[in-house]
This record gives C-alpha cells, sequence and structure tokens, in this order.
C-alpha cells in the first residue's frame, strides 16, 4: 500500500539502485488537484489540533492483545481483515501499557490526514520512470475492488470502458461548471481516481500484474502462500507471463 508507493518513487527517482521490485496493492501515492491543495493543508492542521487535544485524555488500555487484533480488525478500512490477520499487525503495532494491558505502539500522528499530496502528473512521472522489472500483486476485493463496476481492474477492456466513461463525465461535469451547477461534482469525484490508476497503469513500461482472486488489501497476511507463488514464480520466470498462480487468478499484463 503506502510502503510500496514509496518503493515505487525510489525506484523511480533512483531507477539505478533498484534491480527488481515487487508490490501489492500499491500502484503509486494518492494524488490531488493542485486546487485542493489549501482544503487540504487546513484539513491537516485542524485534524492536528484535535489530535493534540485528544491526547490529553488517555483512552483505557485494551485487556490483552487478543481483544486488540478485534479492533483492528473492525477498523480495518479497506474491505475485510481477520482476526488472526490482525493478531500479527497486532504483535509489532501494540505495546504493554504501564497501568496494565495493552495499548498501540504506532505513531498517532499517522492517522492525521496529509499536509500536502502530489498532483497527477508527479506522481505518473516517477511511475514511468522506473526501468527495473516489476511485481504489481493486486487482490479482486483488495483496495481497487470500487473501480470493478467497469470490469476487473487493470485489464485492457478495463481500460477501454473506464476511458470511455471518464470522457463522457468529464465533459458533462466541465458543462455543469460552465453554468454554475454542482450536480456532478461528487460523480466526478468518483470516476477521477479510477481514470488516474488507468492511466498510471498503462504508464509502466515494465510490470507483470498479478490478480488474485481473494486476499483483500492484505493478501500477504490474508492468502500468503498466494503472493508466495506469485513472487517465486515472478522471479523464477525472469518476469515473464506466467500461466497460472494461487487460487484462481487472474493475470493482466506483462
Amino acid at each position: 500500500s503506502l510502503g510500496g508507493g514509496v518503493a515505487q518513487c525510489a525506484a523511480g527517482c533512483v531507477p539505478n539502485r533498484v534491480a527488481r521490485l515487487v508490490v501489492v496493492e500499491a500502484l503509486g501515492w494518492w494524488s490531488q488537484e493542485s486546487s485542493a491543495f489549501p482544503h487540504t493543508l487546513a484539513t491537516s492542521v485542524h485534524a492536528t489540533e484535535a489530535r493534540h487535544r485528544s491526547d490529553r485524555i488517555k483512552s483505557a488500555p485494551y485487556a490483552s492483545l487478543e481483544e486488540c487484533a478485534k479492533r483492528r480488525a473492525k477498523m480495518n478500512l479497506v474491505g475485510a481483515l481477520p482476526v488472526d490477520a490482525a493478531s500479527i499487525l497486532v504483535s509489532r503495532g501494540a505495546k504493554e501499557d504501564p497501568r496494565g494491558g495493552f495499548t498501540w505502539a504506532s505513531d498517532a500522528e499517522l492517522l492525521i490526514p496529509s499536509r500536502f499530496r502530489l498532483d497527477e502528473g508527479s506522481v505518473q512521472a516517477y511511475l514511468s520512470s522506473i526501468r527495473s522489472p516489476m511485481l504489481l500483486i493486486f487482490a479482486q476485493d483488495g483496495l481497487f475492488r470500487r473501480f470493478s463496476v467497469f470490469g476487473s481492474p487493470f485489464t485492457p477492456r478495463w481500460c477501454l470502458t473506464t476511458a470511455a466513461a471518464y470522457g463522457i463525465i468529464y465533459l458533462a461535469h466541465a458543462a455543469a461548471k460552465l453554468v454554475g451547477s454542482k450536480a456532478l461534482d461528487k460523480v466526478y469525484g468518483q470516476m477521477r481516481p479510477a481514470f488516474c490508476f488507468m492511466v498510471r497503469w498503462l504508464r509502466l513500461q515494465t510490470s507483470t500484474t498479478v490478480m488474485l482472486a481473494h486476499g483483500g488489501h492484505h493478501p500477504h497476511l490474508v492468502r500468503p502462500e498466494d503472493v508466495l507463488q506469485a513472487m517465486v514464480g515472478w522471479v523464477g520466470a525472469k518476469g515473464k507471463i506466467m500461466s497460472s498462480i494461487g487460487r484462481d487468478p487472474l493475470l493482466m499484463k506483462s
């Protein structure tokens, strides 16, 4: 996810330092239109102030690591996360509390919205600069499942339908703005990310894509055997197309 985005940025900015790259559920950082910067910064500043106020009130610790895992699974933002998978995250993401029980060990600042995001052009620039072979592993029920209304993401057919739909919505939204209407703002806001990720995928020059049938946003925890098989097969084939991987995965691009 975000860590994969960092790895892709490094591979694009210093391509001579990266030999191969494997990322799970990642295709660059989230971007924003430049006009959204004032709102983004203000939102982050207000969230920071609210966080500092809440830090003065210490919440009660969890009775056990199991309770932490249940809470982490319930808080998962993308898809379902089984409690046993959440336990792996909790094992390094929780710490003993002096009062007894356990509290989160992660930096609370990570929950604050970003103060600044790159524009889409900058993200596409570093992605298109990647020169090392790269394996992209996604899950049908993962981060990009919301874009599956036009078919399975990161396939030629999905690209065609997404581009056509975005073109229509873009023109309609522009026309609505000319007459002062905000009726299509929400639809445009939902469609733009799908189009951006489509363009990012098409601009990658050295990638192989594997779409797993299951795994959610944490397939390395939920379906580790499928992720491992995809990685081993890709490394063994030196980045070439594999015939089949895991449990009915769909190989999309090489």
